[in-house]
């Protein structure tokens, strides 16, 4: 859409005419992605439905610092009590507080939007910790880009598995990357959140 310089008015450009020509979803889903290229470049993170995923997104990973704990349980709070007990955030919190070695956050464009660790276990095995997101960016493909990031860094240690210690709710997203279900306690983070304790066995590239 174009401004016209005389009155301010919006004059509608030939993509938009032909828009119009065709149906109203039509119209109404790139009317989104418009308003979702202005917001992203005024600094404004819009909802999923109107961000525009043909623009560049930058996904990047960093060290959690003692500094992010605030950030990090406004991660806890936005998921609960979808994905996470009301009773496991003191869990979390102590988790935090002990600055834990292998925890990072998921960075898109400098901006947190998750959270995870690889926690040791032993010399072969290590647990998946505190994997959480901020709802506004799931659906996005960054809990695709965590996974990448876990099994980098599982197979950069020789890993033969990594343990994840997941909920019904999340145990769906671990199995299409490979996990396996080894056990399933009913109401195992508490009441109508059910433990699935999953691993997912790393494959070592070939030297």
């Amino acid at each position: 859409m174009l401004i016209s310089p005389k009155r301010g008015i919006a004059k509608p450009s030939s993509t938009t005419e032909n828009i119009w020509r065709g149906d109203a979803s039509q119209f109404l889903t790139e009317a989104s992605r418009l308003l979702g290229r202005i917001l992203q470049r005024v600094g404004i993170r819009p909802p999923p439905e109107f961000i525009d995923k043909s623009m560049e997104i930058q996904v990047g990973f960093r060290p959690y610092l003692r500094t992010d704990r605030a950030t990090c349980l406004c991660l806890f709070d936005a998921n609960c009590p979808e994905f996470f007990a009301p009773g496991e955030r003191l869990d979390y919190a102590s988790f935090l507080d002990a600055s834990p070695a292998g925890y990072e956050l998921c960075l898109v464009n400098d901006e947190v939007v998750g959270a995870f660790g690889l926690t040791v276990n032993d010399r072969l095995r290590r647990t998946l910790s505190w994997m959480l997101f901020n709802p506004s960016a799931q659906g996005l493909g960054f809990g695709s880009a965590v996974m990448a990031r876990v099994m980098t860094l599982a197979i950069s240690v020789g890993l033969e598995a990594v343990e994840i210690a997941a909920s019904h709710k999340s145990a769906p997203f671990f199995t299409k990357f490979g996990a396996v279900i080894n056990r399933f306690t009913p109401d195992g983070w508490g009441t109508g959140m059910h433990r699935v304790d999953m691993a997912l066995p790393i494959q070592r590239r070939c030297s």
